[in-house]
């Protein structure tokens, strides 16, 4: 199963320096919404879950990180579309 993200949610949505807070999307195989705080997608990704942005025609999958500080988090491989795959998306309502 995996699980598209359409929208994020950060403290200081043009602040380089916050980091995300939510992510928020779909269940590929039911359609079902969900959101999940970072720290929950973080241990998802680390347990197998497949997690996605869409890029253009084609899926960019979430990969997890460190800070210089120690705080996991979770970005996109890196790929030759956009930048920042995950802070390109729209702001969660």
């Amino acid at each position: 199963m995996s699980n598209r993200v359409t929208c994020i949610t950060k403290a200081d949505r043009n602040s380089r320096y916050d980091g995300i807070i939510k992510l928020s999307g779909t269940r590929d195989d039911t359609g079902a919404r969900w959101t999940l705080t970072r720290k929950e997608c973080v241990d998802h990704v680390n347990k197998g879950t497949l997690f996605y942005v869409q890029a253009s025609n084609h899926k960019v999958f979430l990969i997890t990180g460190t800070s210089a500080s120690g705080t996991e988090y979770v970005r996109t491989d890196p790929d030759q579309d956009t930048a920042d795959n995950l802070l390109s998306l729209p702001e969660c309502p």
